[in-house]
C-alpha cells in the first residue's frame, strides 16, 4: 500500500538574479515537487506593445531543479519545466493565471511547476521515486528568479512594475524509503543553436543512465516560438525512434495524443517524446541497447519580430540505478 503524504516546505524567498532555495523532508521516498509562483504584474503609462512568452511567469525563472549536496540532479529552464510538468500531470491544462492582455492595468499571475519523479501513469508510483543518497546530506528545491521584462513583453511607451513573488513548495512522497524503487530521476537539459536553415548536426544525446523521456522547445531572444524546426527524425545505432523521412513537430505532438494526456494544442511548438508508453518502463531507452541516439533536425532560425538568436531546448528525463538506494533486481530485461 502506498500512503503519499504532501508536505508543505517553508517558501523561497526570491532573490533577483540569483538561485533560491528551501529545504525539503529528507529521508523520504518523493515522488514529485510543486512550486506555485504567484506574482503582480503592472502595466501603466501606455500599453505594451506585445506579449511575449504567452504571457506565462515561468519566463521569469532563469531555472529551477532539485539539488542534493551540491549536485544538481534536476536542473530546467522554467518554461520546459513548465511543460514536462504539465504533461505529466492528470488535469490538462493545468490551472494558470497569465497575462492575456496588453492594456493598462494589473494582472496577479499564479502559475505551478510539477517537477515529477515519475509519470501520473506508472503503474506504481513509486517504480521511479527519489531517493537521496545519504538522508543526512541537504536536499533542496531552488528556483532562480529573473524579473527581466522583455522576457514577459515587448514594453514600447509602458512603464512596467513586476511585484516580489510568493514562491510556495509541496513535497509529495512518503516515509517508506526501505521500500526501493527501481529506478532515481535524473533530468538534464540541452540545446542546439540554430543559425542557417536547412538540415542541422546531429544532436547526440549521450549518456549512461535510461531515458523515459525527452522535451523539445523552440527559443529565442524574444521568447518561444512555434516555427524553428520543420522537421524531426529522432536515430540509434541499432533502432530508429522517429524514422526517415521524419516529420513536422505538429504532426509528432498530434500522434502522441494517443500515448500520453496532454493535448498537443496546450503548448504550441513544443513536444514531448515519452519512451515508457502506458507507464513501462521496460521501454525506455536504454545505455546498454540504444547507443548514440540522436536527432536529426531540419530547422531555420525563427521569423519572429525582433529574433536575432533562435536555439532548440532540449530536456532530457534520465533515470538510473543507484546501488543500495534502488531495488536490486528489475522485474524487466533492460
Amino acid at each position: 500500500m502506498n500512503r503519499i503524504t504532501d508536505y508543505r516546505l517553508a517558501n523561497i524567498v526570491a532573490i533577483n538574479g540569483q538561485r533560491a532555495v528551501t529545504d525539503m523532508r529528507n529521508g523520504r521516498r518523493s515522488t514529485g515537487v510543486f512550486v506555485r509562483i504567484q506574482v503582480s504584474f503592472q502595466i501603466a503609462v501606455a500599453v505594451v506593445t506585445a506579449i511575449r512568452n504567452r504571457g506565462s511567469l515561468l519566463a521569469l525563472v532563469e531555472n529551477i531543479g532539485i539539488n542534493e549536496n551540491g549536485e544538481d540532479r534536476i536542473l530546467y529552464n522554467g518554461r520546459i519545466a513548465g511543460f514536462v510538468g504539465r504533461v505529466n500531470e492528470v488535469v490538462d491544462p493545468a490551472s494558470a493565471v497569465r497575462l492575456t492582455s496588453t492594456a493598462v492595468g494589473t494582472t496577479q499571475l499564479d502559475e505551478t511547476v510539477f517537477i515529477p519523479f515519475g509519470p501520473a501513469w506508472q503503474i506504481s508510483p513509486t517504480e521511479t521515486a527519489y531517493v537521496e543518497k545519504d538522508s543526512r546530506v541537504s536536499l533542496q528545491t531552488f528556483v532562480t528568479w529573473t524579473p527581466t521584462v522583455a522576457n514577459m513583453v515587448d514594453i514600447g511607451g509602458a512603464t512596467v512594475t513586476i511585484g516580489v513573488p510568493t514562491i510556495t513548495v509541496w513535497q509529495a512522497g512518503d516515509d517508506e524509503r526501505h521500500k526501493r524503487p527501481l529506478f532515481v530521476p535524473y533530468y538534464r537539459e540541452q540545446s542546439l543553436v540554430i543559425s542557417g536553415t536547412g538540415l542541422q548536426p546531429p544532436v547526440y544525446v549521450k549518456t549512461v543512465r535510461w531515458v523515459r523521456a525527452m522535451a523539445l522547445m523552440q527559443d529565442t531572444n524574444v521568447g518561444e516560438q512555434s516555427d524553428i524546426i520543420t522537421n524531426i527524425v529522432l536515430r540509434g545505432d541499432t533502432r530508429d525512434f522517429i524514422s526517415p523521412p521524419g516529420g513536422t513537430l505538429t504532426d509528432l505532438a498530434r500522434l502522441r495524443e494517443s500515448r500520453q494526456l496532454s493535448r498537443a494544442t496546450a503548448d504550441p511548438g513544443y513536444l514531448y517524446l515519452n519512451f515508457c508508453d502506458g507507464g513501462r518502463l521496460s521501454n525506455a531507452l536504454s545505455p546498454v541497447n540504444d547507443a548514440n541516439v540522436r536527432f536529426e533536425f531540419t530547422a531555420q532560425p525563427s521569423a519572429a519580430v525582433g529574433a536575432t538568436s533562435s536555439s532548440i531546448r532540449i530536456a532530457v528525463l534520465e533515470i538510473e540505478r543507484v546501488p543500495g538506494l534502488t531495488a536490486d533486481r528489475l522485474s524487466f530485461a533492460a
